[in-house]
């Protein structure tokens, strides 16, 4: 009797086989479309019947004089293993970065070798890609042991991350992070909208921040971390419409980079008895990287009592400064510099920086509110002092996101988006294709171009709490 139950089972387990082997998974020829995933399961063992599927190891082997890899996969998902085999035999000595290896491990056999596993598995799997699978994330690339390791719930992203792992490689990115290491997470990367990413990551850290925006191709999500007003004081950030102001002087043939301060502002120099010839060879190009020649910061009036300031002509301070250093050599950041750019926006366009905006900008963006701080003699400071939703201030970044585009309507031209991100016109690299603008108290304008996503959000940080925010931001949703 127990023989002619064992031959019966037999038999069924080679049935099974033989079904799933001939029939392909729905998804396993589309690299685009993620295959849908169990969790996997607990490591309790568990009733495993003749029903379930074995895990199989296959002749799917790669070996290099470095690493070797079994590919072990479930029943039917054959494809699947040889098209993440194809995928790891590029990885050529071309591809070497220092002493970096890498491996991919999902989970780990008992004799301890790499597996890449493919469909869901009893298997003990790592602490690493243990950590992955609870937190969500797609996919995660870590350095540990002076090796890459990518983990994954499933085989989309292991080729994602294989793919992620080649792109840096080749610009030693990975190596450059293992070097400065803090922790040994280099990127994750999740299907989970970002601004859930960030707005939990705030919360959990009872960060002081007020209200995050990300701004996607289909359109602009809000969340509040913690309340205040709707329009916050955007500081520095305010720099970047400045810039934003000039790109449409730019566009209207009035301005170019090699203007010089002492000739757009002669009649005001000669007016305050000061020589011109003194800003002669100061160019725009110079305030807009902070190399006008100054040798200290000034006129921050959120740091600066300005009513004790020896004149409240802010204009008259700004020229009269001594330029120690030669223009274009020395960079000093103040906001004396975006001053003087908010007063060349005036002098070119007959407007204050704010109405000139309003009429280009706001209007056509759709902002709710805002409001500049402005001196004693009625120009907005342009440098700080920018009240706005931020909201409003991710629509922005979505303007240089689009090439100078907001819905369809060109706000500036794709060229004046190119020289700010080449030059550095207050979106500064942060990395990969990232650029950003922070400002006192931790705000913060964030544009990824390969992600195609754009964040704001407001925030009262006097002690950099932020800045926890800003490398989860930068180092691990994008």
């Amino acid at each position: 009797m127990k023989l002619h139950r064992l031959i019966a089972l037999a038999l069924l387990a080679c049935t099974l086989f033989l079904a799933c082997a001939c029939t392909p998974e729905a998804n396993s020829g589309d690299p685009t479309t993620p295959a849908e995933t169990t969790p996997p399961a607990d490591t309790t063992p568990e009733d495993t019947t003749e029903e379930i599927p074995p895990i199989r190891e296959t002749d799917i082997v790669l070996s290099k004089p470095d690493a070797s890899y079994r590919i072990v996969y479930k029943v039917g998902l054959k494809d699947e293993a040889q098209r993440v085999f194809n995928l790891l035999t590029s990885l050529d000595s071309s591809y070497t970065a220092g002493k970096y290896t890498l491996t991919v491990d999902t989970a780990t056999a008992a004799d301890g070798k790499p597996e890449i596993v493919i469909g869901d598995t009893n298997r003990p799997i790592t602490q690493a890609a243990k950590a992955t699978l609870k937190s969500g994330l797609y996919y995660a690339i870590y350095v540990e042991n002076n090796s890459i390791a990518i983990t994954s719930a499933n085989v989309l992203g292991i080729t994602k991350g294989v793919d992620e792992f080649l792109s840096k490689l080749s610009s030693r990115e990975y190596s450059v992070v293992y070097d400065n290491a803090e922790g040994n997470v280099v990127k994750q990367y999740s299907d989970k909208d970002p601004l859930d990413l960030l707005y939990n990551f705030a919360k959990n850290k009872k960060l002081p921040v007020y209200t995050i925006a990300v701004s996607t191709p289909t359109g602009i999500k809000t969340k509040t971390v913690n309340e205040g007003n709707p329009c916050q004081n955007c500081y520095s950030v305010t720099k970047v419409y400045c810039v934003t102001a000039i790109g449409m002087l730019y566009d209207d043939g009035k301005i170019k980079m090699s203007d010089t301060i002492g000739d757009i502002f002669k009649e005001e120099l000669e007016a305050y008895g000061i020589n011109p010839m003194k800003w002669k060879k100061v160019t725009i190009d110079h305030v807009l990287r902070h190399r006008a020649g100054y040798d200290r910061g000034f006129l921050d009036i959120d740091a600066e009592d300005s009513t004790k300031y020896k004149s409240q002509d802010f204009l008259y301070l700004a020229l009269s400064e001594p330029l120690v250093h030669n223009p274009g050599t020395h960079y000093q950041y103040t906001d004396a510099a975006y001053y003087l750019i908010s007063r060349v926006v005036t002098k070119l366009s007959g407007q204050n920086l704010d109405d000139f905006l309003a009429e280009r900008l706001f209007k056509h963006t759709d902002c709710r509110e805002y409001a500049f701080a402005k001196c004693p003699y009625g120009y907005p400071i342009g440098a700080t002092g920018l009240y706005i939703r931020s909201a409003d201030v991710a629509k922005l970044g979505r303007i240089y996101l689009d090439n100078g585009k907001y819905n369809n309507k060109q706000i500036i031209s794709k060229e004046w988006v190119d020289i700010v991100l080449k030059k550095g016109y207050e979106l500064g690299s942060v990395g990969g294709n990232g650029y950003a603008k922070g400002g006192m108290r931790g705000q913060r304008l964030y544009i990824n171009r390969a992600k195609n996503v754009a964040v704001a959000w407001h925030s009262y940080d006097p002690n950099d709490k932020t800045n926890s925010l800003k490398e989860y931001l930068y180092n691990t949703v994008f």
